[in-house]
């Protein structure tokens, strides 16, 4: 939580070691929800965590969710997730 900022509801030593879709998060992964549009996904995904924007933390399927974090922009905060979760290789230099 300590790098996307927002307010922490579950517990905050779930581990995650991948982001993923919300419909195919499982656990293990960090996911999003950004859009209302998108909020009947929470009733089947297995995400351990999920970004959640504040307009739509208290839907009710969010309730379901163990670990959430309510952030102003869940988009933003998935990037700033990117490189804390997936490390570029090292350039060697040469042909």
């Amino acid at each position: 939580m300590a790098l996307v900022g927002g307010t922490l509801s579950g517990d905050p030593t779930v581990p995650v070691h991948r982001i993923a879709p919300i419909d195919r998060a499982e656990v293990g992964e960090i996911t999003f929800l950004a859009a209302a549009r998108y909020s009947h996904l929470l009733a089947s995904t297995r995400a351990s965590i999920v970004l959640v924007a504040p307009e739509l933390a208290g839907s009710p399927d969010m309730e379901r969710i163990g670990t959430r974090i309510v952030v102003a922009r869940p988009h933003e905060a998935m990037l700033v997730l990117l490189p804390a979760l997936y490390h570029l290789p090292e350039a060697v230099p040469g042909i």
